[in-house]
Formats: C-alpha cells, sequence, structure tokens
C-alpha cells in the first residue's frame, strides 16, 4: 500500500460567537487541511484557499490537479492537538492569528483535544468518499522531572485511551480507518526541542541507548493482545 501522510489539525474560532473568528478558523482550516486533502481526492482547492492564495499559486496550476488526483491506496493521519484561531487585521493576507485557551487540558506541548481525532475520521468519511484510512502518528510528550519515575506516565495512557477510544468510535461510525500507529516506540530526537520532549513507550537512555519499558508500554501491549480496552477515568494532566 503506498499514500501519504498529512499532519491534520483540528482547528476552532477562539469565540465561537464572533463572526470574524468563525471566518477565520474557516479559512485557516481550508489553508491547513482541505488545501491537502481536496486536491489529492477532489481534484481541486478549497475556495477560500484560491480567493485568498490563488495568486500565489503557478499560474498553470490548474493543470497539474489531475495528476495530483492521485490519492494512492490510503490516507494517513496524523494527530495531536487542536488550535484556535481569531481574526487580526495585523497578520497579513491570513488575518488569522492562533490563541491558546488556559482554561482546557493541555500536554507540555499542546491543546489535549481527543474529540479532534474523531471528527478527522469523519471527515474523510463524509467529504471525502471514505478512503482506507490509518491514524500514522498519535502520541503524548511527557518530560523527564526531577525525583519523578520516568517510567511512570499515566498521563499518556489517558491520552492514548481517550484518542483509540474515539478510533473505535469512529469506525462503528463507518469510518474505514485500517488501522492505528502510535508515535513513537522509542524515545526520540523531537526537533528544535531535542531530547527533551519524551514520546516514547520505552525510555531510552541517551547516554547508553539502553531501553526500559514504560507503564504506557505494558498498556499497549495488552491493548493490542486483547484488541479490547477498557477506558479509564481520566486522571489529572500533568504537563511539568
Amino acid at each position: 500500500m503506498i499514500g501519504i501522510a498529512h499532519s491534520f489539525l483540528a482547528i476552532s474560532p477562539a469565540d465561537s460567537d464572533r463572526a470574524r473568528d468563525v471566518e477565520a478558523a474557516a479559512f485557516m482550516d481550508e489553508l491547513a487541511n482541505g488545501s491537502v486533502l481536496d486536491p489529492l481526492l477532489r481534484g481541486g482547492y478549497p475556495p477560500r484557499v484560491l480567493s485568498r492564495m490563488g495568486r500565489f499559486l503557478p499560474r498553470t496550476h490548474e493543470k497539474d490537479l489531475e495528476e495530483i488526483r492521485t490519492p494512492g491506496s490510503y490516507i494517513g493521519i496524523n494527530f495531536y492537538t487542536r488550535i484556535r484561531y481569531r481574526w487580526s487585521l495585523f497578520v497579513p493576507v491570513l488575518h488569522s492569528q492562533a490563541r491558546d485557551s488556559k482554561d482546557v487540558p493541555r500536554s507540555a506541548m499542546w491543546e489535549i483535544y481527543p474529540e479532534g481525532i474523531y471528527a478527522a475520521l469523519l471527515r474523510m468519511k463524509d467529504m471525502y468518499g471514505n478512503p482506507p484510512t490509518f491514524i500514522t502518528e498519535n502520541g503524548f510528550p511527557l518530560p523527564e522531572q526531577h525525583g519523578r519515575d520516568p517510567l511512570d506516565d499515566l498521563e499518556r495512557i489517558d491520552y492514548l485511551a481517550a484518542h483509540i477510544s474515539l478510533v473505535g468510535k469512529a469506525i462503528a461510525a463507518g469510518a474505514d480507518c485500517r488501522g492505528y500507529f502510535h508515535w513513537s516506540l522509542f524515545d526520540n530526537f523531537e526537533w528544535s526541542l531535542g531530547l527533551s520532549m519524551r514520546f516514547g513507550l520505552l525510555r531510552t537512555d541517551f547516554g547508553t541507548q539502553a531501553r526500559q519499558w514504560k507503564k504506557s508500554a505494558l498498556w499497549f501491549q495488552d491493548l493490542v493482545r486483547s484488541n479490547r480496552m477498557e477506558v479509564p477515568p481520566q486522571r489529572a494532566t500533568r504537563t511539568r
């Protein structure tokens, strides 16, 4: 099977009662998600993207659309978070500005929004003809803290349970999701954050390369073996 992995962002208005924020969020959603998925699966760019960003496209981009519309045999969805946008006069062209909310659960990097993984899969079903889909990335960053057992990552288990249960709910609703891949097996180099942000089910000692199983690895092993999950009550999220 050959396909692409799209880094899907759940996008919402900072204030759903403010028309300009609703429009800003709709535009950013079409830019972040629709500008990848629409040409691939529908053969054209979203209207808002064309009206505002069309002048930045090659003059002959319409001739490329037939060739672009080659989705392969699956669509991969990388999903981690949601971003809220508000309208801004001072951001050129986009007129949209990300706005963090303090009243939502967060990891050390992003807002925790498991409902977004369900919405992404239902969007593939309802808007794009329900192609075979995989969750190709989903995971939880947890930096180590002095005095805390680095193998005790109950927050990661909570995060995964919430997201994977909603993948199951999406499948039950008809989404053609064929599988789920956790990011990642080992702690890894996380771009500008280096080795500080740990995503692994297995802890990596970066000095010796030794690996140790975290609690989440044992939980995930049981999940894979049994192919069923009892969703635990949500614990308070610790981020630092």
